[in-house]
């Protein structure tokens, strides 16, 4: 690390999520890892390997968990420390933002002041470079510890997990972040879709969960069943196997360098407007709409937006931004309702008859008139054809009614005839 503390701030920075990168909660499972390994299996020397460390938000807290627990060790941090995100693929704004934020060495140098800041930088090593280059070249059975947070995609994770393996000294701990959901528990068809289409973080229409596909996957081709903990993964090495954790006997505590500050966050209703709240929290504009219920501020803004749809909650810079936007949603949905109350939709097929929207109404119309030209008004297509043969009402129970009152005088006729039929043919 370097010794060069000029503009080092006087505590980590992790104020965004582009920083922070993922629950604190996930941070305090980690340090119970550690506190596990001690607790649990007397090991009082603990080597992690991270493979992805991005601004150090979990760097300095397996750092501190070692030297807190006043235990030997130390963290070995791989990284590229470049834009990796395949904005075609990954459209959320914080993709970018990462991307952006690691351009030009950027994140790097945010994560040498934050190590430097949080006094734990005498224990971290760095080796900058992809996974796939340094892991083969490092110890085997060396690390107590080796956690993984680099990329999501599936053959990368896949690669990470098939050579980490290799790294994990005897009890000790295979682990990694971003794991919300069994890939056996996921969409089969949306998850195979996403795993095509590379994307980082996916929805599973099954069980409306958002997830890492690729890490899911992987997970189940490598290590088939793990322990998890609000999306914290991890195995225990046993032999030449790997081994599920019982539990976990400690209570989370959140690392003091991703507490809140001071002054707590705040989300108050700026503006009620168009069936949605707009609240101020964070340092910006969340347009909320009401229908959605309670919906908890305290996360991460950006990690917020991705749990509801873009037409449920959104963020925006200023008050004015979240109204334009808002005035735009609306009118969309508005002229779409238009747009539907105009179009003409088959809804049903009943004794012969069709059941047609039209225009707000609905229409009964015999199959047998073929193809009859719904753009032309009610009025018009009335003079058209008999009022037994096509019908408007206001409802399709009303058309339904209609069409079996048709029908049944239809039948009731034609039972009547073939009565009249069979009693003169009878008197002959």
């Amino acid at each position: 690390m370097s010794n060069d503390t000029r503009s080092i701030p006087e505590w980590p920075q992790f104020s965004s999520e582009v920083m922070r990168q993922g629950p604190a909660i996930r941070k305090a499972h980690m340090a119970s890892l550690v506190r596990h390994l001690k607790e649990k299996h007397g090991v009082q020397t603990v080597n992690i390997l991270e493979v992805g460390s991005w601004a150090g938000a979990s760097t300095i807290t397996w750092a501190k968990a070692i030297k807190d627990l006043g235990l030997s060790g130390s963290v070995h941090c791989v990284d590229i420390w470049e834009p990796y995100f395949d904005l075609e693929a990954n459209k959320a704004e914080i993709y970018e933002e990462m991307n952006r934020a690691a351009d030009k060495g950027g994140i790097f140098l945010e994560f040498q002041r934050n190590i430097a800041a949080a006094g734990v930088a005498d224990i971290v090593t760095v080796t900058k470079g992809n996974s796939r280059d340094v892991l083969p070249r490092l110890t085997r059975s060396f690390y107590q510890i080796v956690f993984l947070d680099a990329s999501h995609l599936y053959a990368d994770i896949y690669n990470d997990i098939t050579q980490a393996k290799e790294l994990v000294a005897d009890q000790g701990l295979l682990c990694g972040d971003d794991y919300e959901l069994p890939a056996s528990s996921a969409d089969r068809e949306a998850h195979r879709q996403a795993l095509l289409s590379n994307v980082d973080f996916a929805n599973d229409p099954a069980s409306g969960l958002n997830y890492h596909p690729g890490v899911s996957q992987a997970l189940a081709d490598t290590l088939g069943t793990v322990s998890a903990w609000d999306g914290l993964w991890a195995v225990q090495r046993r032999g030449a196997g790997f081994e599920k954790i019982d539990r976990l006997d400690y209570e989370p505590h959140i690392p003091e360098h991703l507490r809140p500050g001071d002054t707590p966050a705040v989300a108050e209703i700026a503006r009620s407007e168009l069936g949605f709240n707009i609240i101020r929290s964070q340092g910006r504009y969340v347009a909320c709409r009401r229908s959605l219920g309670p919906v908890d501020f305290s996360l991460p803004l950006d990690t917020l937006v991705q749990s509801y749809a873009s037409s449920d909650l959104f963020l925006a810079p200023t008050l004015e931004d979240a109204l334009v936007d808002l005035c735009n949603l609306t009118i969309g949905e508005i002229r779409s309702k238009l747009d539907d109350t105009g179009s003409i939709q088959l809804v049903e097929s009943h004794l012969g008859f069709n059941i047609v929207y039209c225009r707000g109404r609905y229409a009964g119309c015999r199959q047998s008139l073929g193809a009859v030209d719904f753009t032309r008004s009610p009025q018009d297509l009335s003079k058209l054809y008999s009022t037994d043969d096509l019908f408007f009402d206001s409802s399709r129970e009303k058309v339904l009614l209609r069409i079996c009152e048709i029908e049944k005088a239809r039948l009731s006729r034609l039972i009547a005839e073939r009565s009249e039929t069979a009693a003169i043919e009878a008197a002959r």
